[in-house]
């Protein structure tokens, strides 16, 4: 069943299923801007096959329906009818994630393509820069303090988090990929600005496999929460009987991050601050 909804009240049903509706206002409507942005990124990029332009999952937008509308949300929506960012290369592509960990990550190094100006990688914190991060064990041990999203994502327990992995689960999760037999060696071959493993290379006793992408390292390793993380070798160095991930946020972190937005709310930011923040060199715009 495809529902026929005019962009505004589609966002209705989008923004409490994408936010906490107990958010600070402005970071609802950091979310409806974010949210409007995506959702005009997207047509006629998805599902040019199906007999509809966006579908109600996390591959578009989460849409719940019109009955899962909270006031507060809804009132997000129409105090900010008609706004999108927009930078020197048009209508800035608004992505956002759960959780950045205390960095957001570069559009083109988690997805490819040419680099976008306003999505570069920032750090989430008061006058955040662009540098990446160079250490990605020192970032995750000890993480910013000062970091918009640790209140919120700490409180969530996806600021900092560990994930523990038997051996035979690594190997089990590597399967599909025709297997290395046990992993003796876990390493990012590539990482992202923020730290996330890009590329991971496995080495085993019956082999040696590098992995591309992300999410797909991520499932493979019993869907760990994001793609930053360091991995550490339980038992001996040449037969390890498990693995540690420390890691750090929730999502792959591009655009937006939603526990940050939450931080930088309660600081006292408006919407229009907040996003500027995570999308450099944009501004808002009222386009209807």
């Amino acid at each position: 069943v495809a529902n026929l909804l005019p962009a505004e009240r589609l966002l209705e049903g989008v923004v409490p299923s994408e936010i906490f509706p107990s958010a600070p206002a402005a970071a609802l409507r950091a979310q409806a801007v974010a949210a409007r942005g995506q959702l005009l990124a997207k047509v006629g990029t998805r599902h040019r096959a199906d007999p509809y332009l966006l579908c109600a999952e996390t591959h578009c937008q989460v849409y719940t329906g019109a009955t899962k509308a909270h006031p507060r949300t809804t009132a997000a929506v129409r105090a900010t009818r008609g706004e999108l960012l927009f930078d020197a290369e048009g209508l800035v592509d608004t992505t956002y994630s759960s959780a950045c960990g205390g960095h957001s990550e570069a559009f083109h190094r988690m997805w490819g393509g040419a680099p976008k100006a306003a999505l570069p990688g920032v750090w989430d914190q008061p006058a955040g820069g662009v540098q990446p991060i160079t250490d990605v064990a020192a970032f995750v041990d000890h993480p910013p303090p000062n970091a918009w999203c640790a209140a919120s994502a700490g409180k969530a327990g996806v600021f900092r988090w560990t994930r523990r992995r038997t051996a035979e689960q690594v190997a089990a999760g590597l399967a599909s990929r025709g297997g290395v037999g046990r992993v003796l060696r876990i390493e990012a071959a590539r990482r992202g600005v923020s730290g996330r493993a890009l590329a991971v290379t496995y080495v085993g006793d019956a082999g040696r496999l590098t992995v591309e992408g992300s999410y797909v390292n991520r499932t493979l390793l019993g869907r760990l929460p994001s793609g930053a993380w360091v991995a550490r070798p339980e038992g001996p160095a040449d037969r390890p009987t498990a693995w540690t991930f420390d890691g750090a946020g929730f999502g792959h972190g591009v655009g937006m991050c939603q526990h940050g937005a939450i931080g930088q709310a309660r600081a006292g930011r408006g919407h229009a601050d907040i996003l500027t923040h995570y999308y450099r060199g944009s501004h808002v715009e009222r386009a209807w």
